[in-house]
């Protein structure tokens, strides 16, 4: 017979196998090593100032809210043993499943979608009017200040890329949602112009994707196209772009691939490698007339200040869209867009900077992707966005 534990036998109780013994012994030493291991690296990363335990000022409030405890904890996840943690929990999720987590999808061999733009908000077409309505108020707030708004709306990946989905769903609830938006602002006499048929259009002339493969964004030929029907649409409403300025561009190499990041797979190449876009990306060099190179004194040296903003999110810096604005236009612009400011982030920050106080545009363009027009929370956006207005 296999050895047992006997004294484990005097109460009555089954003999323990001696092997289910030290099974529950290395179990135990192996949890306290992990645990002694987790607080070991994490009191050396906040020694190191690499995660910031406190990250806003302790005031009686917030502790007893909850709110400083809540910092701790959002702060502790980015310790370096749930980090590595996580980032293996993916990997072998990846490996063996195929899956890529809640906020990646993917689509034909190679593209990856982001899950957001799949995603039906139970009170989308709610949220989507009330953003409406806040567009409304911040146009006629503008028009008190001669300043026009221009809403430029980028369609979703998902959409304009449908052909690369390979039987990943697009909900049919969203398929009427770019519609329903240009008339609500149409309703609303919103100026705005809508970059579907842009897109379309030059996917058909240059027979090329109009999105990067594995990033949520769009590429330089998606970019540059939108900035010049933008730059048509600025010219049609008689708004003449000053300071006048003249453009050169280089290539280099550019990777782009967020959607491998947002995966938690961007460290991991093994069965299944995950290859990030590698693009051609401009490089844009201000020139005077006679393409003569202008140094920073004439750069920043000129009173006149641009009479042309451009907010938005990332769509507005990745690909360059807002440095091919400028060189469609010839002039150089205001450039405040703010990555992950989904609807309103660029504007909040706009609004109440120095740069709008001092120079209000005579134009103002707000860029908007397709994809958090439903996002919940639009109530809460009109206060913010005029709170100090």
């Amino acid at each position: 017979m296999p050895p047992t534990d006997q004294a484990s036998t005097r109460d009555g109780s089954a003999p323990e196998h001696i092997v289910t013994r030290w099974a529950r012994n290395l179990a135990a030493a192996g949890l306290a090593l992990f645990l002694l291991l987790g607080l070991v690296t994490t009191a050396r990363a906040i020694l190191q100032h690499r995660i910031d335990v406190l990250p806003e000022t302790v005031t009686w409030t917030s502790f007893m809210t909850g709110q400083t405890t809540s910092n701790i904890s959002k702060a502790l996840l980015w310790a370096p043993v749930p980090v590595e943690a996580t980032r293996l929990q993916r990997a072998m999720s990846w490996e063996v499943l195929a899956d890529l987590g809640p906020l990646v999808r993917k689509g034909c061999p190679g593209w990856l979608f982001i899950a957001d733009e799949l995603r039906v908000h139970p009170h989308g077409a709610l949220d989507m009017t009330v953003r409406a309505d806040v567009l409304a108020r911040v146009r006629d707030y503008l028009g008190t200040r001669g300043t026009t708004l221009l809403v430029v709306t980028v369609p979703d990946k998902s959409r304009a890329q449908a052909d690369q989905l390979c039987g990943l769903g697009r909900p049919s609830a969203l398929e009427g949602r770019l519609q329903t938006w240009n008339d609500l602002l149409l309703a609303r006499g919103i100026a705005h112009l809508d970059l579907q048929t842009t897109l379309h259009k030059t996917q058909q002339l240059t027979n090329q994707p109009m999105f990067l493969r594995t990033d949520t964004h769009w590429n330089e030929v998606a970019a540059k196209a939108a900035a010049q029907t933008t730059a048509a649409t600025v010219l049609a409403q008689g708004v003449q772009p000053v300071p006048a300025q003249g453009w050169q561009t280089q290539q280099r190499v550019a990777e782009h691939g967020d959607l491998i990041r947002l995966a938690g797979l961007d460290h991991w190449q093994a069965r299944r490698p995950l290859q990030a876009d590698v693009v051609q990306s401009s490089i844009f060099q201000a020139v005077a007339t006679g393409n003569k190179e202008l140094s920073d004194e004439d750069l920043f040296g000129d009173a006149q200040a641009p009479n042309i903003a451009l907010i938005g999110t990332s769509f507005s810096n990745i690909s360059n869209f807002g440095r091919f604005l400028e060189q469609s236009l010839q002039a150089r612009i205001g450039r405040f867009a703010k990555d992950g400011g989904d609807f309103d982030g660029a504007a909040q920050a706009y609004f109440s900077s120095d740069a709008y106080r001092r120079n209000p545009p005579r134009l103002l363009i707000w860029e908007i992707p397709e994809r958090v027009l439903q996002l919940p929370g639009a109530h809460d956006q009109i206060s913010v966005i005029f709170k100090e207005h």
